[in-house]
């Protein structure tokens, strides 16, 4: 699990990349839940990144969270955490 120092450093990070343009929601919301699924941080640090990085914004929170309910599937996210994990062993 990422100490809150970590997290912090993650939400700034991702914040700045969403903000540029570099991340698009999906994505941002795609690399959340692998994080979470690593078990790196918690569904509540999901919460407060995305707090975080859409400025309090609870209703474009939901409507990046019903988006990503359409076209994320669980299996998706599996595979995402194998891919590291594999890439990971190799380096």
């Amino acid at each position: 699990m990422y100490s809150s120092e970590q997290i912090s450093t993650v939400s700034q990070y991702l914040k700045n990349k969403f903000f540029i343009g570099e991340i698009e929601s999906l994505e941002l919301v795609t690399t959340l839940i692998a994080m979470n699924r690593a078990k790196k941080i918690t569904e509540e640090n999901m919460a407060e990144i995305l707090i975080d990085v859409y400025m309090g914004n609870v209703k474009a929170i939901h409507e990046v969270l019903k988006k990503a309910s359409r076209i994320i599937e669980e299996k998706d996210i599996d595979e995402i955490i194998a891919n590291i994990k594999t890439s990971k062993a190799k380096h």
